[in-house]
């Protein structure tokens, strides 16, 4: 990405950091609102915001690389602004944990808990195996659409298939 962006490591690192960041510090407030609102309600909002951010990303890459954007500081704030916004994804871990702990009881928690935060934990580690082969054979812009056609699908599936367990019974 640097060297086709002209990014220097520093400005790498920022675009890296930040999606984190924001995940990290969102984990919080999503997933104490949970237990007010529901899991489902909110991991959605979670997920259609990452998208928001995802198709963010995509469209300022696409400008950048097509040199619609004049500014390389605009382009650069803009990817930071929706890699901010993508980065809203991440905190789904923590809503997710509060949600799993509701379809389960008590005595069968630690089991399910324990599950859900293998295969949580387990994603990221091959998403980052396969990302090197999805840029080689996608490029840039086409990785980053495939993690959001992915993820446009996968929201789809949780939106028929989720329901929030407290209020089913």
């Amino acid at each position: 990405m640097a060297p086709l962006l002209h990014l220097n490591i520093i400005e790498v690192g920022w675009l890296v950091a930040i999606p984190l960041v924001t995940g990290a510090l969102l984990r919080i407030p999503f997933g104490a609102l949970v237990d007010n609102v529901g899991g489902r309600r909110i991991i959605l909002t979670q997920l259609i915001i990452a998208i928001i951010g995802m198709i963010g990303l995509i469209l300022t890459l696409h400008a950048i690389l097509t040199h619609s954007i004049g500014s390389s500081i605009l382009g650069y704030a803009l990817l930071m602004l929706f890699g901010a916004v993508a980065g809203t994804g991440i905190s789904t871990f923590a809503s997710g944990i509060a949600y799993v702990s509701y379809w389960f009881p008590q005595r069968r928690q630690g089991y399910a808990l324990g599950a859900y935060a293998g295969f949580g934990n387990a994603a990221p580690g091959i998403f980052t195996a396969i990302l090197p082969y999805a840029l080689a054979g996608l490029g840039l812009i086409g990785a980053y659409t495939a993690w959001a056609v992915f993820l446009v699908i996968m929201t789809a599936v949780f939106t028929i298939i989720g329901y929030d367990a407290t209020t089913s019974n």
